[in-house]
């Protein structure tokens, strides 16, 4: 799935989500929970959207907390959504989205959605500002024990960790 497919479908699931929206100064705008259903896509699709999801969302969470300078404009460049439980200010995490969606891994699926991923994070973040390193930010998720945890955080993990001694080699 490429960027402009993936930004389609996640701007179809937004727009009818049970509840309205609110715009956190900090933070953008913030949806109470995830969509619920995925029932508008494919089998391909849906495994494609889903960790294109998992992954945009770990990338958030990150940037706000390493590159907070530039995290608005990011998070308006990339139309990442940011999802909380209820009112609690307490974010959900990709594994618990990835959970929620009862898919598995598809190694092939994964693999094209870490490359878009990839591509797409690592050339507009150098647009924006040539301080920001996304490989730097990749590590950190490493190193993260929210964010590396579970099926889709597992998996995530390896495949930053092979494209970090691909980088390397």
């Amino acid at each position: 799935m490429n960027i402009e497919t993936y930004r389609i479908h996640l701007k179809e699931l937004l727009q009818g989500h049970k509840y309205k929206p609110y715009e956190r100064q900090a933070e953008g705008v913030v949806f109470v929970g995830p969509p619920e259903t995925l029932n508008i896509l494919e089998k391909k699709e849906k495994y494609e959207f889903v960790y294109l999801l998992c992954m945009f969302m770990a990338f958030d969470l990150k940037t706000f907390e390493i590159y907070n300078q530039f995290y608005l404009s990011l998070k308006n460049e990339f139309y990442i959504p940011k999802f909380e439980y209820g009112l609690t200010n307490a974010f959900v995490y990709p594994n618990r989205v990835f959970a929620d969606y009862k898919i598995g891994i598809i190694e092939e699926y994964f693999n094209n959605s870490f490359n878009t991923f990839y591509s797409f994070t690592n050339e507009l973040t150098n647009k924006i500002d040539k301080n920001f390193d996304i490989n730097f930010l990749l590590n950190s998720i490493l190193e993260d024990t929210d964010l590396k945890f579970g099926l889709f955080g597992t998996t995530f993990v390896k495949r930053i960790e092979m494209k970090m001694q691909q980088n390397n080699e």
